[in-house]
């Protein structure tokens, strides 16, 4: 069965959101970069100078594959 345009829609959400992160970050005021930060992560730790970040459903999937060179892990 092919999947449903809402859910072709939500499946799209997080990597537009990823898309455009960087310039929402650049172009946002530091309460609504505290949002972005809350949607695409669940922690972020800093040790010995690196950062560490946890992220949300469906970001740690993205993060994996990016990590991994394997988009389908």
């Amino acid at each position: 069965m092919p999947p449903t345009p809402a859910f072709l829609a939500a499946a799209r959400k997080p990597i537009e959101l990823l898309q455009r992160a960087a310039d929402m970050w650049v172009t946002r005021e530091s309460p609504l970069k505290g949002e972005i930060v809350k949607t695409l992560l669940i922690e972020l730790r800093v040790a010995d100078g690196k950062l560490s970040p946890t992220y949300r459903s469906p970001f740690h999937l993205l993060a994996k594959g990016v990590e991994s060179g394997k988009w389908w892990s």
